[in-house]
């Protein structure tokens, strides 16, 4: 088979995804041709008593009680009554903005298909932006009203000279959360909205249906912009390729979890409303995810690898004080199951009692994981095939290409399991080479640049024609800034990326994201972030350590302590050179050059996170703000190891 042609110094890839039209094509046809609220409203209209958005309430010093279940109807009638309220109370019209910061929660939506019914454009915010991100975002987008929840910071919102109205979702007070002075309740505006009567002007296919503005890795956020035809194309290109294989999905659930302000949270999750499946909502945060998933028993889960190895390293964890009986039943059943699976052959599916706890940790119903972001491990992969029995699909995607433009779902013997699939449909996929990089589409195996085209692929930076412009080829192709490869069966797998990359001062270059990723798969690595000068011939690192492997790796060398603070103490000090040495090893078993191998490290008790605005929501270290907090130590580095 032809995996693609070389025209006019591209690779267009000629393969078309497999999946491809397995979903409800009624259902799609629809979508692609309405906006927001008339998929919603036909959703609702059809079964009105199906159930929609679930949640949990906290029952005071007692926990958190069942999911509560809110019916279709229900939600309609939420949706209408706050939209009126939008034009009626709070004055505003089709092409104005709503700032959005809040926990994920049905009220999100409620709120946000409320302003997508009148052409009201919705413009989440993240707190991690930091004040100065998020008052660029408010003046650039003309912000006068922001929907929140109490258990998120407003982020300086409060203490700005130009009034910005909180809508705020909490009715009831929040511990150590003071309700801003100019704010009004949601629920009183939905109470006043019932009574009202709205005929505003309604959007088309071609108008704003949501701006949300990337954090990046340096410089001012940037506002991309998707229609509803845009968002529409973002939705049914993986309807096409999931689980939608009846008409409705209405007995399928997915659990919402990731941020709604992130584009895999927003394609994902509405895609499964407007298909007619329920969505279940995350109660806290990721303390809460096990029992929530428990509860909520979702058939559906997207993922980014992050979350899913800190599952895999916890049943390692687990799996290591089990006794020798116990390890030996369940390598046994692993090994039968695992070869079931690569051969087709059911017949030790008895043994899945074995899983049953792993399988019961993700809610026992699990029927398919959709993981985007980077790939996952093909250990990972193994592991969650075997023990959970669901389906992985692989994605990639970017906020600019409206999520996933890519899948496939792999069987366990596919060699190449880490590949994110090929096109979906409607997306148009190619390859450009970067010969600063030595990467060419003419090579036996064909690399380059991925650039995307078609439906789903957004309109533009909100009000920034400069970096609009050097987005795009001429012909219209989005520069996607990652590089990929295309393997024997026309699938693409991402390699690299163009962006991050410097040269040491022999002239080697440095791919910092594929290099960060293979140290990261160390057992001794949680995090890294990898640094260099062009006037050094080596790279140095910081790493937040994978605790738990560390802790015990040090237990077997008579040193047995529990603390964070106290581990990254012994292993900055006495045990620095030979945990460096064990890093080695691994990265020697990857293959990797000489100077890829960093020459000195800095373990750091603090991991990376979107709290301390080290990486992004979407799970990118930002690397100026990592160099800014480091940089004094990445300097010491340096120097003891000979830069200067």
């Amino acid at each position: 088979m032809e995996r693609g042609e070389i025209k006019d110094g591209h690779y267009y890839f000629k393969v078309q995804n497999a999946m491809s039209g397995w979903g409800d094509q009624d259902t799609n046809n629809f979508i692609r041709s309405h906006t927001t609220y008339d998929s919603i409203k036909r959703r609702c209209d059809s079964h009105p008593d199906d159930e929609f958005f679930g949640y949990r309430v906290r029952k005071g010093g007692h926990g958190i009680g069942e999911y509560i279940w809110v019916k279709n109807k229900e939600v309609l009638e939420l949706v209408d009554a706050f939209a009126a309220t939008l034009i009626h109370t709070l004055k505003l019209k089709k092409g104005d903005s709503l700032g959005f910061i809040s926990r994920n929660r049905y009220e999100w939506y409620v709120s946000q298909f409320a302003a997508q019914k009148y052409g009201i454009i919705p413009v989440p915010l993240y707190a991690t932006l930091g004040e100065q991100a998020i008052d660029y975002i408010v003046d650039l987008m003309q912000i006068k009203h922001v929907v929140c929840s109490l258990d998120k910071t407003v982020a300086g919102l409060e203490k700005r000279k130009n009034f910005i109205q909180f809508i705020i979702f909490d009715h009831e007070k929040v511990d150590g959360v003071e309700v801003p002075n100019n704010s009004v309740y949601f629920e009183d505006l939905l109470n006043e909205g019932r009574s009202l009567h709205c005929d505003a002007e309604r959007p088309n296919m071609d108008d704003l249906a949501l701006c949300i503005f990337t954090s990046g890795t340096s410089g001012k956020p940037k506002g991309v912009m998707h229609t509803f035809s845009t968002f529409a194309h973002g939705i049914t290109s993986i309807n096409e390729c999931n689980i939608f294989t009846q008409s409705p999905s209405r007995n399928e659930t997915i659990f919402s979890y990731l941020p709604c302000a992130h584009i895999l949270e927003q394609q994902t999750s509405q895609g499964f409303m407007f298909g007619g499946g329920r969505v279940g909502f995350i109660s806290g945060g990721i303390a809460s995810l096990s029992d929530d998933l428990f509860h909520c028993k979702p058939t559906y889960l997207a993922v980014v690898p992050r979350v899913l190895q800190r599952i895999y390293d916890t049943f390692n964890h687990k799996f290591n004080e089990m006794g020798c009986l116990a390890q030996t039943l369940f390598n046994v059943a692993y090994y039968f199951k695992r070869e079931s699976l690569v051969n087709g052959n059911y017949n030790y599916l008895n043994f899945d009692f074995i899983f049953s706890k792993v399988r019961d940790g993700f809610g026992g119903k699990l029927r398919f994981i959709f993981n985007g972001g980077a790939p996952i491990t093909p250990a990972l992969f193994e592991w969650l095939r075997v023990c959970t029995g669901a389906h992985i699909m692989q994605s990639y995607g970017l906020t600019e290409s409206c999520g996933g433009c890519t899948s496939c779902l792999p069987n366990m013997n596919d060699p190449n399991v880490i590949s994110c699939g090929s096109p979906c449909d409607r997306v148009s996929l190619r390859l450009t080479s970067v010969p600063e990089m030595e990467y060419f589409i003419d090579s036996v195996i064909p690399c380059g640049e991925v650039e995307l085209k078609g439906g789903p692929i957004f309109k533009g930076y909100f009000h920034n024609p400069t970096e609009t412009e050097n987005a795009f080829t001429e012909d219209g192709y989005f520069k996607t800034g990652d590089i990929g490869s295309v393997a024997k069966d026309g699938a693409v797998t991402i390699i690299d990326r163009k962006k991050n990359l410097f040269k040491l001062s022999q002239g080697e270059y440095i791919a910092v994201e594929p290099l960060e990723g293979k140290y990261d798969a160390c057992e001794f690595v949680g995090q890294s972030f990898i640094y260099g000068e062009s006037t050094d011939s080596f790279i140095v690192g910081v790493i937040v350590p994978n605790f738990r492997n560390v802790q015990n790796w040090l237990k077997q060398e008579g040193k047995d302590v529990k603390d964070n603070k106290e581990i990254c103490q012994l292993i900055n000090g006495e045990f620095k050179d030979r945990l460096l040495e064990k890093i080695h090893a691994f990265m020697k078993e990857m293959k990797v050059p000489g100077y890829e191998l960093i020459r000195n490290v800095y373990f750091v008790d603090e991991e990376f996170s979107t709290e301390n605005d080290l990486i992004t929501p979407s799970f990118k270290l930002k690397r100026m703000n990592l160099k800014k907090k480091f940089m004094n130590k990445l300097t010491e580095l340096r120097k003891q190891a000979g830069a200067f």
